[in-house]
Parts: structure tokens; sequence; C-alpha cells
């Protein structure tokens, strides 16, 4: 895959080492290993196709972004008829917004009698939702709403730069929620219903009325059936949700409070595995043609523009002459890393006794960064830095697909690394 962006760059970045050099250009353009990244591609022993790029611009959408690349690269697979395709985001993204602020204003209600500095509702009001999110989601989304297509509900200003629309839905969550404190629980019902008319009325007119019918080259369908045809999975029990925490014990599950979007679904669930373990599952969906999801931390060691995510790709410390190690253990407990960013893996380069040196990721920033639009990243990266990661379970060995049905222990809403 040709890159013209990275000759320009490269060009840009060519400034010397030293100490002028520190005070006059940025620490990550000083430090850019130039030779290291000129000899890299996008060359891969495993690749699943697809077609089109996406771009969720200003906003966090990045979580369903990847669950939708990866569902509608397996529709334009399956219906060849379809061409570039692509779901709506927008249409999704509204019942996201909707099912979070409902979820938000029942552990309003229920913590109401509570300090309002108690741990819970300091939790609940510093930051009632946002845009960001992870797999299951999407999941209960889709499950629950189904999909349209793109052109039915397309991307809106507030849709791509979402910044004032969530915060208008903040302020109205906050409103609601101080009321749920001066009123008998007898009330709250109505409350929460009035709650989310107003949030409702915000959606409407920021990211248009989702559609309970619609045409669409020439049939008529419903969000559902549309659905039913394009994607040929059950969102809630196909899947199997991995993390790589060293700070948590290994093969045991968690389910973190408070993560889930509809009220009435699972929070976000997970079985902890070692990195190796979790890169074997990747690559088996890969061998088997799906692409899947990872979260990983994009703010380490990588340049999104370059479309480079490596350990090598910086010198940070021949530069500075300071010593910035920290392994993956103490990276979480001291939170110097998180998940910052979902994307979804359509690659790998093998070495000839089968690991992983070298992932291929499809982004959601437009195709004018990185390699069109794609990312490479280092297998010593993706193990350093990913945190979460999702495939189908008929490539989960059964071992593992047991491990699952364990009872969660359970994190706290404030995890900090959720």
């Amino acid at each position: 895959m040709k890159r013209v962006l990275l000759v320009v760059l490269l060009g840009l970045l060519a400034v010397p080492l030293g100490a002028q050099a520190l005070l006059e250009r940025d620490l990550q353009e000083v430090s850019l290993d130039r030779a290291y990244l000129a000899q890299l591609d996008t060359a891969c022993t495993l690749r699943v196709p697809t077609r089109g790029m996406t771009d969720q611009m200003q906003s966090g959408r990045c979580w369903l972004f990847s669950t939708l690349n990866i569902l509608r690269a397996e529709a334009m697979q399956a219906h060849p008829e379809l061409g570039e395709f692509y779901f709506s985001f927008v249409y999704c993204q509204y019942w996201d917004v909707y099912e979070k602020s409902a979820r938000w204003l029942d552990a309003a209600s229920r913590h109401s009698r509570e300090g309002l500095r108690s741990r819970m509702n300091d939790h609940l009001f510093k930051k009632p939702i946002g845009d960001g999110g992870h797999w299951l989601n999407a999941a209960h989304l889709i499950d629950k709403y189904g999909l349209v297509p793109l052109d039915v509900m397309p991307e809106v200003w507030s849709g791509t730069h979402n910044k004032t629309l969530m915060r208008t839905v903040l302020t109205i969550l906050r409103r609601y929620g101080i009321r749920f404190r001066e009123t008998p629980r007898r009330e709250h019902p109505a409350i929460r219903e009035a709650a989310l008319a107003d949030v409702r009325k915000v959606l409407d007119a920021l990211l248009g009325v989702p559609p309970q019918e619609f045409t669409w080259q020439g049939k008529s369908w419903t969000p559902a059936s549309f659905r039913d045809c394009y994607v040929a999975h059950d969102m809630e029990r196909d899947y199997a949700i991995f993390a790589n925490d060293p700070s948590l014990p290994y093969y045991r599950v968690y389910a973190v409070d408070e993560s889930r979007n509809c009220p009435e679904r699972s929070n976000w669930t997970f079985l902890n595995l070692p990195a190796d373990v979790i890169d074997s599952l990747g690559v088996a969906s890969l061998r088997g043609g799906r692409m899947y999801y990872i979260s990983a931390d994009v703010t380490r060691e990588g340049d999104d523009r370059l479309g480079v995510y490596d350990t090598r790709l910086h010198r940070y410390q021949d530069v500075l002459g300071v010593d910035l190690t920290m392994d993956k253990r103490a990276q979480a407990m001291a939170v110097e890393s998180r998940s910052d960013h979902a994307v979804a893996v359509c690659g790998v380069r093998l070495s000839p006794d089968g690991k992983a040196e070298q992932w291929l990721i499809e982004n959601s920033f437009g195709a004018d960064r990185g390699w069109g639009g794609f990312v490479i990243m280092g297998a010593e990266w993706l193990d350093k830095y990913q945190w979460r990661c999702v495939v189908e379970k008929r490539f989960v060995p059964a071992d593992l697909q047991k491990r699952l049905a364990a009872r969660p222990r359970r994190l706290p809403a404030w995890y900090p690394l959720y």
C-alpha cells in the first residue's frame, strides 16, 4: 500500500537531534526514528478484505465505528451487490445517548438518598454520560434497535461534532438528578419520563428522528428486518469479550458496574487473559476470515498521521537521557495507560513459527491519515497497550469458553481502567 503522506511528513520532520531541536520542535518529531519508519509496510500473512474508510471526526464514537466496520465488511462479503456499503452511525448514536440517559437517571434516583458527595454520587454527577463506549454497548443497541443504512440516516453536524450535543444532555440530566433529591420517591417515575422527553427533543433536533420504517433499494424495511438481513449474528451471544489487565488475576471474569448503556442489559463483562493468549485468539479470527475488535492506548508511542504504532518508532529515552520504562502491570496500577481508542483488526503478519510480528488496523479517522486510513501496529506495542479485545466465540477454545461462563467479580463504576 502506497503512502504519499509519509514522504511529505518525513520531509517536514527531518530535523537534527540536539538541544536546539528540542527547544524548537515537538519531542515526538525530534525523537522519530526515520530509518525505522522508512522500512515499514503493510504486507500481511492473513488479511480480511474490506472496502471504504470511515471518519468519526470530532466525536468519541470509535467503539461504534469499529463495531459497525466489522459488520459492514462481513455484509459486503456476503452480499456483493451492496458494493461499498455503510451502516448508519448516527442512528446508533441517537439510541446510545438516549439509553445512557435512561440508565443514568435510574442510578441517580436509586442513590438520591445518599450524600451528594458520596463516592457513587460524585461519580454520577461529575460526568453523567459520555460519547465513549465499548463493543457491548454497540451490541445492546443493535440487538434492541436494529440498524439502518447510512443513506437513510446520514451523518449530521452534531453527530460528527458532538461536544455541544453532549454538553446539553449533561445539563438536562444533572438538572433532573437534583430534582430526584428534592422530591419523594413516588414522584421519580414521572420525573424520569420528563427528563427522557427533554433528551429526545434534543436528539430529534440535532441528530434527526430515527426511522421506524423506511424504503431502501426498492424494498420496505424496519431497522430490525434490515439488521436481520445484513448481520448474521446474535450480537448478545455470538461474541466473547476479553481484557489484558495485569493488575488483576488472569483467567477470571469481571464486570464493571454502570458500564452498560441500556438499563435492562448486562454490564461490560470480560475474561482477563495474558497478552499472548489474546494474540492467539486474534490470529484465529483472522485465519477464519473475520475482522475483530480491540481497544488500546493510542496516545503512546505512535502517530496516527503516519499510521504507525510501534515501540521502536520514537527514541524518547535516547534523546532525553531519561529512563521512562514501566511494565504494563505498573502502568495499570498507576493509570499511566488505559483504553483510549477502539479499532478493527483486519490483518496480521506472522513469523515463520506462526507468531504475530505486526498487525494491520482499519481505523476511523478517514483515508487521509496513515496508509489510506489503515494503521500498522507492532506486536510488542499491541501487547503493551491493548486493553480490550472481542472475537467471535467460535474462535475461542472450549476451556476459555467454560471460563467465560463463570460468575463475574464486580468492579466499581469508577474503576480507573474502564
